[in-house]
């Protein structure tokens, strides 16, 4: 019995010479089943009791035997049968569908025998086994498979390859054929004449191909023109080929196992982990919601089972995503993907069908530890107040025994995986989260844990609070008022929400803000000291899954010793708030909060899925200083369609709807509300012809691509206080010979009235509130730093007075001098 099927399997597998060749075989193919009836009558029992059952995300969604080909179009996916039992008059075309598999329609190429797929900008290309109505080959279609168009050669064809330069068509016994026009005209690359090995895969990430045969592996860096063998892969019957990059993927159809190559196939070596054991087809996702992963069809080393496994690491280790098939001959054909939401792997199991299994989303690695450490009732807050990011390239402030690369200190590259320079990113090296808050905002202690007192000229007043998690805190730049306590080296416990202290503008600031900052205890023993800077990490994480975080594997040697840059988690307790919705080519809606997007039908050819980000707030005061950023209202949008790739254009404009407050538009002035967009290329922020509903209080604009978006308008005021400095007391020859009253008195001018004004004394940087005239109880002499802010925001720049106070008699003789510095010169 089982010789009988494997012989008939011999000869109807397609070894085909000439291009007649076929209707020879089709006709040896039917007097053999005929002849051998009882023997396929005995098979199909065997088949049916090791069919794959439904489980662990896996369905089948196909229920054809003969499945070969798979691909992914912008429409849905695409299946073909090449099935050889033509006494049963196979349908042997192409399978369509528009929802990824809960329904199908036939799609044409019937009775053609499909042994291949590809689809590349706009066009599919199929390639056929068997002869109809006198042709045979290749054949394209540009208009989703409504009509198709013979390519040729005339030749059964086993595999097609499509990149921006060549098309490639592999054949069952005459080798392998390139076409650099379309398939107008073709040249034979591998093979000599009509005879050539059957090639058994083609792939080309558009710099490098790979084509295999029974035996060999060929490598091409010139769009097929020229072939290469590899010798060190002879005899491995490598069947399976995948691109990440420059990384190359092999994979053998026997018990040789897996291989790679990280230089486009200058260089192989055997993936270990991957064992002695079959390949299959394999899979890489690697988009920006997805991290990067491969997945491959694995006869396991039992030899009776088949699986689907997939790695996250490269491939030093694998996971168990599919149930098993107990089989000791199956193998998976062929398998594709689709991002949508959800998105679904694919696998053509040969007797069975096709299946499909839902990826499960990959969210930011997280560690829900901390609250927002200001009272608010929006969470949208943790991102709109956010102006200051920590630098995932260089978070190295402060620390002056390594040095970030000159080439990179204008710029940061934050959790999102944004590289900027300023003034559009703030600020090179930052090795925390800055919060734009209101002067005197109370300030939260973001987890429990014991609190110590900390000072430092840069940092003003800080909290440090060391969290039994293996985590430290830091809130800088907090006023000297009220702090939660003074000690160094004990400290105090606090709650989760305790108050540590006030928003202020002591240490290095620009204005009142929280800096927070987060240590990680990367060696569990205790000492945070020993964790600066490596230890350094962002709350926010890193969010981009298919780039890998700088930082995280950065690492220096100085002259304390050898340092790596520590993993950074998403460790807030509210969800990064991010909503996505799919469409196939119909009206698509999705909402985030207070932002609404509404797409019309057919704006995009094909499906995709939108998301939606609530995103930071835009660092756009800078340059312009009459604009005020409306709070809540910066959001990130992409389009991604079935492959993953990012859409940035629409031929219908889509309604983005911003709802708004009243509190937020305050001071502005109605009639100027836009939704602007953030026009990369050119590093500007661009005005959309909006609408502002006064009634309900909603702006709206028409775009037809996609960014980051965000609402401003005109200040009714954008022009910051003055502020006037007096000194009273007994002046002479440029001294005060008697205690001066400092008096500080402020206008707004037409504005909207002074809010505070703030002034520093005794040398320090040390900003308070200025309530009432102050006398400078000091002799010396020292720097009396200013400021106001209005009730718009608007805020003064710091000014500055010098005054020399002697009423001993001992400084005109004797000059205290601080706060200088003086290099000495040496040499000649």
């Amino acid at each position: 019995m089982i010789s009988i099927v494997t012989r008939v399997q011999s000869i109807v597998t397609p070894h085909v010479g000439a291009y007649h060749e076929p209707v020879l075989s089709k006709f040896i193919l039917q007097i053999l089943i005929l002849a051998t009836c009882s023997a396929v009558t005995l098979l199909i029992p065997i088949i049916s009791q090791v069919a794959w059952a439904d489980s662990n995300g896996w369905n089948k969604i196909l229920d054809k035997p003969y499945l070969s080909s798979f691909e992914t179009t912008p429409q849905g996916i695409i299946v073909g049968e090449y099935d050889s039992r033509l006494f049963l008059n196979p349908y042997n075309g192409l399978y369509f569908s528009r929802d990824f598999g809960d329904t199908w329609e036939e799609l044409g190429l019937a009775k053609k025998g499909i042994t291949d797929i590809k689809h590349l900008a706009d066009k599919l290309y199929a390639a056929t086994f068997y002869l109809d109505r006198g042709k045979i080959g290749l054949y394209s279609s540009q208009d989703q498979g409504k009509t198709w168009v013979h390519k040729g050669p005339d030749v059964s064809t086993s595999q097609v390859e499509a990149d921006n330069n060549t098309l490639y068509i592999g054949t069952f016994s005459h080798g392998l054929w390139i076409s650099q026009d379309d398939g107008d005209t073709w040249t034979q690359k591998i093979g000599s004449g009509w005879t050539g090995p059957e090639i058994t895969e083609i792939k080309s990430n558009g710099e490098t191909a790979v084509a295999t045969t029974t035996n060999s592996v060929y490598i091409s860096e010139d769009y097929g023109s020229s072939w290469e063998l590899v010798p060190e892969l002879e005899g491995k019957s490598i069947r399976y080929a995948g691109f990440v990059g420059n990384t190359v993927w092999l994979g053998s159809a026997s018990s040789e196992g897996l291989y790679r190559s990280f230089d486009k196939g200058a260089g192989w070596e055997k993936v270990v982990t991957f064992g002695d054991n079959i390949s299959g087809p394999i899979i890489f996702i690697n988009q920006l919601v997805y991290s990067t992963s491969i997945y491959i069809g694995r006869r396991n080393a039992d030899g009776t089972t088949y699986t689907v496994i997939k790695s996250s690491d490269n491939g030093e280790s694998w996971e168990d995503v599919g149930p098993e098939i107990i089989s000791s001959y199956t193998k998976a054909v062929d398998a594709g993907w689709v991002f949508s939401k959800p998105s679904y792997i694919f696998y053509i199991i040969p007797s069975y069908g096709l299946y499909r299994y839902e990826i499960p989303l990959d969210n930011p690695d997280s560690e829900n530890l901390f609250l927002i450490p200001w009272t608010t009732e929006n969470s949208s807050d943790l991102l709109d107040n956010l102006s200051a990011f920590f630098d995932h390239e260089y978070p190295l402030l402060g620390y002056g025994d390594f040095n970030e690369a000159e080439e990179n200190k204008n710029t940061t590259v934050n959790f999102f995986g944004t590289e900027e320079s300023q003034p559009l990113l703030y600020y090179s090296s930052h090795s925390g989260s800055d919060f734009v808050l209101p002067f005197d905002t109370p300030v939260l202690a973001a987890a429990a844990g014991q609190a110590r007192y900390y000072y430092c000229t840069g940092c003003g007043h800080t909290i440090k609070i060391t969290h039994p998690e293996g985590y430290q805190t830091i809130y800088m730049h907090l006023q000297d008022e009220n702090l939660i306590t003074k000690d160094k080296e004990t400290g105090v416990w606090v709650e989760t929400g305790t108050q540590l202290g006030h928003v202020g503008m002591t240490g290095n600031t620009t204005g009142p803000h929280l800096h927070f900052e987060v240590i990680k205890d990367t060696n569990l023993n205790g000492d945070y000291t020993e964790e600066y800077p490596n230890g350094r990490v962002d709350p926010f994480g890193w969010i981009p899954r298919n780039v890998v975080d700088p930082w995280a594997i950065f690492s220096w040697t100085d002259k304390w010793g050898t340092h790596k840059g520590a993993k950074s988690l998403y460790m807030w307790t509210n969800p990064y708030p991010v909503s996505f919705a799919y469409t196939n080519g119909g009206p698509l809606e999705a909402s985030l909060r207070n932002k609404k997007l509404e797409i019309m039908s057919n704006s995009i050819l094909g499906g995709y899925t939108a998301f939606i980000y609530e995103h930071f707030r835009p660092q756009a005061a800078s340059y312009y200083n009459s604009l005020k950023y409306i709070p809540h209202t910066s959001v990130l949008i992409n389009l991604i369609d079935h492959f993953g790739n990012e859409l940035d254009t629409l031929t219908n404009p889509a309604a983005l709807i911003i709802q708004l407050n009243d509190s937020d538009i305050a001071g502005v002035i109605n009639e100027t509300l836009k939704i602007y967009y953030y026009n990369s290329p050119d590093r500007v922020w661009v005005p959309l012809e909006s609408t502002f509903d006064l009634i309900n209080k909603t702006v709206t604009a028409y775009p037809t691509h996609f960014s980051q978006f965000a609402v401003f308008g005109e200040k009714g005021d954008f022009n910051h206080p003055i502020t006037d400095l007096t000194l009273e007391g007994t002046f002479s020859n440029g001294w005060y010979v008697t205690y001066p009253t400092l008096k500080l008195t402020a206008d707004d001018r037409t504005g909207s009235g002074v809010s505070k004004t703030f002034y520093s004394i005794n040398d320090t940087d040390t900003m308070r509130v200025y309530t009432n005239h102050t006398t400078l109880e000091r002799d010396g002499i020292f720097t009396i730093l200013y400021r106001s802010e209005d009730n718009d925001g608007n805020l003064e720049p710091v000014r500055e007075h010098l005054v020399k106070v002697d009423t001993k008699g001992l400084w005109k003789d004797h000059l205290q001098i601080n706060n200088s510095t003086f290099t000495v010169k040496t040499g000649s």
